[in-house]
């Protein structure tokens, strides 16, 4: 919580105008996923701490929840959810890899498993924003959104690797929705 006041009061402060802050909250959060240990392919319970301060933060800034949303939908998008298909072969190029996610190392596209393991990160922490409830604080994109985000994922996006690595990070993050979910698909 006091991490979130100072972050609060930042974007509350004159020192910089709110949108550039928020923009910049909103970049040093998605950021979390960069610089996470590249070894702890989970992202464990840290997910949960920052969605915690995003949900405080967005609480008393509403502002901030749409560049936060925007910047989630600019690193991975899933968070969307969307995919964009390459129309032939051909077209599965560099700038179609940029296109949908894969980062440049080293002058290089990033592999094919490092990019999953960042999109299985940018969804657990989306997830981990959706999913976190904090008792008397208003949830400006909370388990309603959690639920549209799952039904617009299944029934828009194809059955490929990276769509099946972030609806499994989507339901595997919390219970809340995941075992819900579960529950609903063992059952009907």
């Amino acid at each position: 919580r006091a991490r979130a006041s100072e972050l609060i009061k930042a974007l509350d402060g004159q020192d910089c105008p709110r949108p550039i802050a928020c923009r910049l909250f909103a970049d040093k959060m998605i950021s979390i996923v960069k610089s996470r240990n590249p070894t702890d392919k989970t992202f464990g319970k840290l997910a949960f701490a920052c969605g915690y301060v995003m949900l405080l933060v967005t609480n008393q800034v509403p502002d901030a929840m749409d560049y936060l949303l925007a910047e989630f939908n600019k690193v991975c998008m899933y968070t969307v959810p969307k995919h964009l298909h390459a129309l032939n072969a051909q077209a599965r190029n560099t700038d179609y890899f940029r296109l949908i996610g894969y980062q440049e190392e080293d002058g290089k596209l990033q592999s094919t498993e490092k990019y999953l393991v960042n999109v299985v990160a940018y969804v657990k922490l989306y997830a981990a924003m959706v999913q976190t409830e904090i008792k008397g604080v208003r949830h400006p994109h909370g388990l309603a959104e959690g639920w549209k985000w799952l039904a617009m994922f299944l029934n828009t996006l194809p059955a490929i690797p990276a769509t099946a690595f972030a609806l499994h990070a989507f339901l595997k993050v919390e219970i809340r929705i995941g075992a819900l979910c579960l529950t609903i698909c063992v059952c009907s």
